[in-house]
């Protein structure tokens, strides 16, 4: 068994590990009635007390980002996030790409260059997306003055 949660402020699942050793802070792929769903383990098995039996909610399927499977849903998830900041932002600013934090707790967009307003467009999308927002751009190259 193992704590495992989908977001920073989600409930914990407690899922059954199977063969797999996890440890805290690893991406794991999560099959749950059916579904699967991408969470963070937050308590390994080696943390919790032999109380019984819990209740566990599924069962793990992939460890690591390194797995195919997670790589997937994680570019997925990031995938839906690029389009629905284009329709916040609108076509005035244009965006490189965005990727979440594994507990989706803080988004990173990345333009093309810095945008007119900053901090407006930083307030729109964490009113968007409910999380902290990183602004990122490519700096230009700076010749060395010599």
């Amino acid at each position: 068994m193992a704590g495992v949660r989908r977001s920073r402020n989600a409930p914990v699942l407690w899922v059954d590990c199977g063969e797999w050793t996890v440890g805290v802070g690893d991406a794991v792929l999560v099959e749950l009635a059916g579904e699967r769903v991408l969470g963070e383990v937050i308590i390994p098995s080696e943390l919790l007390l032999p109380v019984g039996s819990l209740a566990s909610f599924g069962r793990i399927v992939a460890v690591g980002a390194a797995s195919p499977d997670i790589a997937w849903a994680l570019r997925e998830r990031d995938d839906l996030a690029l389009a629905q900041a284009h329709d916040c932002i609108g076509p005035a600013t244009t965006i490189l790409g965005a990727s979440w934090s594994l507990d989706v707790g803080s988004l990173t967009v990345r333009l093309a260059g810095p945008p007119a307003e900053e901090a407006a467009l930083r307030r729109r999308l964490g009113e968007r997306f409910r999380a902290a927002i990183r602004l990122d751009w490519p700096v230009a190259a700076v010749a060395p003055a010599w």
